[in-house]
């Protein structure tokens, strides 16, 4: 028995998922091992001051920013993979859903927006009521950017399983307070509910960032303030909390979209099981509801959560960004960010738009580069005119079906009049 679960074990860490962490935990050691300092140099106490080093990275966090070189630099390292990601599936001859390329592009975008934010205007205003106006502005668009990548992302997953059996893809509860025992409720509702609730959450942190950029008064033109810290959050203004518990609200509705969404993929993938880079479809699809509801979007609200907890016991010593830097939160979000987006990658490359060949082998197998080798184009089960004589093939039967269809009622019209005509 154990031996056949680490045999489970080996197969799921395929080469993609292998490569994407190695590289990953590679530049973090890099970042922190092997530079000089943590943060930003307008914000660092110099390492000759006794207890600097303490001072030094506590400063990261004083204007309510993780303002670590770690952080905004694995933000620009996510980014660059979704877009290698987009450009992959752009190139791919055959027909990739458009709005699956779409969801890596604004992701990618929202990521670069995000670590320019924290790179170039690392001053919030949730500390003492006083940030910059650019933060807030830059902040906004990368939350639209990543709203926009999860409705593309539902759209993926309607497209995928539209030509599908609906039967096979309801989500049913029972009803029985309603005396309707197995009432079904359609996916496409789940997702569009799962889908209000994520443009709700960016219209709250939206309200908020529009506040705060109209209101002057809050305004600083540097990233260091002269002003006090708030002693309590009540005195924190209205406009900042709308910002910070509106992009949290936004972190877990996009997670709850994961789960119809992912459902959906991965009951398409069954039907259509391919193996790409040693991870299966089916796996991807369940694979990145797991990541999300781990280490992924529902991350931060675990941790506010249990600051929250720990506020309540009366132990207030330990803000949001102290937990988030000793649990290693900006390596930890971005990990499991960076695999989510590469699970839904495997699944747009597996499950293309149009027809699917019954004979192809699996994409980046064995099978797949012999066939790209030694059988040449026309045997290429990637080969964007096999696809397109796929679908002339089958539009050609269906019409042919159909003109022999007419042929025989015309027949049988003809029949019925000369039957009437011998009866009078």
């Amino acid at each position: 028995m154990k031996l056949c679960s680490c045999c489970c074990c080996c197969r799921f860490l395929t080469a993609g998922l292998l490569f994407l962490t190695l590289s990953y935990v590679g530049m973090v050691v890099l970042l922190k091992y092997f530079l000089p300092r943590d943060c930003l140099e307008d914000n660092v106490v110099d390492d000759d001051v006794e207890g600097g080093d303490e001072e030094s990275e506590s400063n990261c966090y004083t204007e309510g920013v993780d303002n670590t070189i770690l952080n905004w630099s694995s933000d620009f390292f996510v980014s660059f993979f979704c877009f290698c990601y987009a450009f992959h599936l752009a190139l791919v001859r055959t027909r990739v859903h458009k709005s699956a390329i779409l969801v890596q592009v604004f992701m990618g975008g929202a990521f670069v927006l995000m670590g320019i934010d924290n790179w170039m205007y690392p001053n919030s205003g949730l500390d003492d009521n006083q940030g910059l106006l650019g933060y807030w502005v830059v902040w906004i668009g990368s939350s639209v950017f990543f709203t926009i990548s999860g409705l593309g992302m539902a759209q993926f997953a309607l497209s995928v399983t539209r030509n599908l059996n609906p039967v096979r893809f309801n989500m049913c509860w029972a009803t029985s307070s309603l005396d309707l025992p197995g009432t079904c409720f359609p996916h496409r509702y789940i997702i569009a509910f799962c889908e209000v609730l994520l443009v709700a959450s960016l219209s709250v942190f939206v309200t908020g960032g529009v506040w705060c950029s109209v209101s002057s008064e809050l305004h600083v033109s540097t990233v260091l303030d002269d002003a006090e810290p708030t002693t309590t959050t009540a005195d924190i203004n209205t406009c900042f909390r709308l910002m910070d518990y509106g992009d949290l609200a936004l972190q877990v509705s996009y997670a709850l979209l994961w789960l119809p969404v992912g459902l959906l993929l991965r009951a398409a993938a069954m039907q259509w099981p391919v193996t790409i880079l040693g991870l299966p479809t089916h796996l991807a699809a369940g694979t990145g509801i797991l990541l999300q509801w781990s280490v992924g979007s529902m991350y931060p609200f675990y941790l506010m959560v249990t600051v929250w907890i720990r506020d309540g016991d009366g132990d207030a010593g330990e803000t949001f960004f102290q937990l988030w830097h000793r649990v290693y939160g900006t390596v930890v979000y971005h990990w499991g960010m960076l695999l989510t987006f590469y699970c839904l990658h495997n699944l747009a490359y597996g499950l293309p738009e149009g027809v699917i060949v019954e004979d192809k082998p699996s994409p980046w197998s064995m099978e797949w580069f012999l066939c790209k080798i030694g059988f040449g184009p026309e045997n290429d089960p990637t080969n964007k005119k096999r696809v397109e004589k796929g679908v002339k093939e089958e539009t050609n039967s269906n019409k042919n079906h159909n003109e022999s269809q007419k042929s025989l009622s015309s027949e049988e019209e003809e029949i019925d009049g000369v039957r009437e005509e011998r009866a009078m």
